[in-house]
């Protein structure tokens, strides 16, 4: 089970990665473009690894590293959303 949890925390810090990425496009004003696709692909890719680490958690039949995996991705979630509004105001401020 420690190479689950290996893959779970590199994979937590590798979407933090990427959203500090993205902040960091956002406050030099680039919301498009290759790299910021592919910042945003990757976390697709992130958030995906991290629902198969809840199925192979609930398989285990360790409820509880399922359901406080789940927490942590909703909480992320929220985080993304902030980020994409976030991405709105400062881009819409750009047109004023």
């Amino acid at each position: 089970m420690a190479w689950i949890d290996l893959a779970e925390a590199i994979t937590w810090l590798l979407i933090l990665f990427t959203i500090e990425l993205v902040v960091l496009l956002q406050d030099h004003k680039v919301a498009d473009g290759i790299l910021f696709r592919t910042i945003n692909g990757s976390k697709f890719i992130l958030y995906s690894l991290l629902w198969c680490a809840i199925g192979y958690w609930i398989f285990r039949g360790h409820y509880m590293f399922a359901w406080d995996e789940l927490v942590w991705i909703v909480g992320f979630i929220v985080i993304e959303v902030n980020t994409v509004e976030r991405h709105k105001n400062i881009f819409s401020m750009r047109t004023i």
